[in-house]
């Protein structure tokens, strides 16, 4: 179904419409002139001579002005378009103190780490396993640290080697060391925030985006 966005032009393509009428007469005389011609002539050589001659370039011209005021209707159709949207996650990580323990994983059993990782450790690798089964494609995952206080690591990205970049420096420990005053809490209300600012900012640069969003929470502590 086709609709017009602005029909009131439509009423001119009357005009091009009469001058076919008079093109299309002057073609069938044409038509006859040339026929006439040819029975008249007797030469050794036939005649070629052109079926349309200059009328052709007249023809185009009309073509060319109907084409003009169709476009200038703005002739517009409803089209179904099918988007697959993926997921924005922002994964809140906990660097806290309280992670630097080595009581999770430290025997889970077969698959599940090895002996001696600390509760940092283990979530790295949880982070590494979510990263690889993301497709890539539609999907982001930003990143955000947070014990006393939030520090973003990594803004949405639908890049994979930006993400497991920061997964190969941080998988050693935590940036929150233990010496630091910050360390010694798990502010998750803070991390929350944090996590909303990043979805925020993502809109101011990139425009509203059709993505689920979704928070990947990793914590020791309670709220």
């Amino acid at each position: 179904m086709i609709t017009f966005g602005a029909p009131q032009y439509l009423p001119l393509l009357a005009i091009p419409g009469v001058l076919l009428l008079l093109w299309l007469r002057q073609a069938w005389q044409r038509r006859g002139d040339v026929a006439a011609l040819r029975k008249r002539r007797t030469l050794p050589v036939r005649e070629r001579i052109p079926f349309l001659g200059e009328l052709l370039a007249w023809l185009c011209l009309l073509a060319a002005l109907a084409l003009t005021l169709t476009a200038l209707a703005r002739p517009q159709t409803a089209a179904a378009i099918i988007r697959t949207a993926g997921v924005d996650f922002v994964v809140l990580q906990d660097g806290s103190a309280s992670m630097h323990v080595g009581d999770a994983g430290a025997s889970t059993g077969p698959g599940q780490g090895a002996r001696g990782s600390n509760r940092w450790q283990r979530s790295m690798r949880f982070l590494r396993m979510l990263g690889e089964s993301l497709r890539w494609e539609d999907d982001r995952v930003a990143l955000a640290l947070f014990a006393h206080i939030a520090t973003p690591q990594v803004r949405l990205t639908k890049d994979p080697n930006t993400y497991f970049f920061f997964l190969d420096h941080l998988d050693s420990g935590s940036p929150f060391r233990l010496e630091d005053d910050a360390s010694w809490d798990t502010n998750i209300e803070r991390g929350i925030y944090w996590g909303l600012r990043l979805f925020e900012k993502d809109e101011e640069l990139q425009g509203k985006s059709n993505n689920a969003k979704a928070f990947v929470l990793i914590s020791d502590g309670q709220a």
